[in-house]
């Protein structure tokens, strides 16, 4: 998982980071804080969450950037990757 801020993200309401998560988990995969916010900011594997950073999901699922130390202020663009695979459950017989 990676996230690239395009456009920093305007801390005007106080935002410190954000988080990369799931609704209920919203710090399942990253936290990304401090200078991570400002334009041109680059976040990598070092920045996965100590919650696991893994999930299983069996369907679509919504990925939400949650603002942290404050709120989002409508200001800003983070482009975020998430690499996933996909596993077929095998029919055999062992």
């Amino acid at each position: 998982m990676s996230s690239v801020v395009k456009t920093a993200i305007g801390t005007t309401n106080g935002t410190t980071g954000y988080t990369v998560g799931v609704s209920g988990t919203p710090a399942q995969f990253m936290t990304v804080a401090g200078t991570a916010i400002g334009s041109g900011s680059v976040t990598n594997n070092s920045n996965i969450a100590s919650s696991g950073g893994f999930g299983f999901y069996d369907s679509a699922t919504a990925v939400l950037l949650t603002a942290t130390g404050g709120n989002f202020d409508g200001t800003g663009i983070a482009d975020v990757t998430i690499i996933y695979e996909v596993v077929q459950q095998s029919n055999y017989i062992y």
